[in-house]
């Protein structure tokens, strides 16, 4: 069971990923995930990966334990099941991603690391499009994941 879940969420998190990229490439700030880091020298695309795959374990995580619950809503137990509801759920993970992540996590990174004043909440909407993007197709692409691999 174990390697179904991790074969899973890693086609996921490539699937994700690679919109995540797709949509900081189009919006010409793919390289601001390097910026955040102060690296010189690394491929974006290792960085974003490694930052999807630990993204999505955690939506896999959450979303899963919630939808076994008792009293989940009905929403949120079909978006392991059913693209629809998993893309809904997916936008909403992407917006608070957003927030917890770029709109406080930047700046308060900035101000602690390299003592940088940047304003809170930092208002970068091409990493908000990304994702939210990254979030709607996580939560789409994931239950059809899950079908694919329905071993047993």
């Amino acid at each position: 069971m174990g390697v179904t879940i991790t074969v899973r969420t890693a086609a996921a998190s490539l699937v994700a990923g690679t919109v995540l990229g797709a949509v900081l490439m189009a919006t010409g700030r793919f390289d601001s995930l390097v910026e955040v880091y102060g690296l010189s020298g690394v491929d974006e695309w290792h960085l974003l990966y490694l930052h999807s795959a630990v993204a999505t374990a955690g939506f896999v995580a959450v979303v899963s334990r919630l939808a076994r619950s008792r009293f989940a809503p009905l929403p949120l137990r079909d978006a392991v099941r059913y693209s629809f509801p998993g893309a809904c759920i997916g936008l909403a993970y992407g917006t608070v991603l957003w927030l917890v992540v770029v709109a406080y996590g930047v700046p308060l990174w900035f101000d602690i690391v390299g003592g940088q004043r940047v304003p809170m909440p930092y208002h970068h909407l091409p990493s908000l499009d990304a994702l939210v993007a990254f979030g709607t197709v996580l939560g789409a692409s994931y239950p059809i994941v899950r079908r694919l691999t329905d071993w047993g």
